[in-house]
């Protein structure tokens, strides 16, 4: 038994020694034909140049999708416009996020200017959330006759929108701050 034990020893460590020589020396790579690497390397000429080409035509779809973007059909600038003239109200800016967006808006009246931001949602979109801007309100008469409950942020369904947005028109054309001489 102590013979066997021994020679198996003695096998174990010689498995071990080539098992190690064989991780130290560098993978063979099996030998291949000219023809065969010459066609490998013409597929990967192809596949490179098809990548090239697949990246102009990402970046030329990108800025195409960038100028559609930003661009607005001259229509709809008229019609805006038009919508300002009759309302006084404007969106001077809008912002798209993870969880929704936001409209920075601007109302003016003869009680001066009010900005705010009304967001939406993602998650909830029958829901605005108002955010008054209070810093460009100044000594303007709006900030004599603002309600306190349109000094701070607040929300509501998205079918109470024009009775907000008449709110708001009522203290900016409110007559009773405004002098005449």
């Amino acid at each position: 038994a102590d013979e066997n034990i021994s020679r198996l020893r003695t096998r174990i460590k010689e498995l071990e020694e080539r098992l190690q020589a064989a991780e130290s020396r560098p993978p063979r790579s099996p030998v291949r034909d000219t023809r065969e690497i010459e066609a490998l390397n013409k597929k990967v000429e192809d596949l490179e140049m098809r990548l090239e080409e697949s990246n102009r035509t990402i970046s030329q779809m990108e800025a195409h999708r960038r100028e559609s973007q930003s661009g607005i059909d001259y229509n709809l600038r008229d019609k805006l416009d038009v919508c300002q003239l009759v309302t006084s109200f404007s969106i001077v800016g809008v912002e798209i996020e993870d969880e929704g967006t936001s409209y920075h808006c601007k109302q003016t009246g003869p009680n001066g200017e009010f900005c705010y931001t009304l967001t939406v949602f993602d998650d909830n979109p029958d829901q605005f959330q108002y955010t008054p801007n209070l810093e460009k309100l100044g000594s303007q008469p709006l900030a004599k006759v603002l309600p306190e409950y349109l000094r701070t942020a607040l929300e509501f369904r998205r079918d109470l929108a024009n009775m907000f947005f008449w709110r708001v028109c009522d203290f900016l054309h409110s007559t009773t701050t405004t002098t005449t001489t």
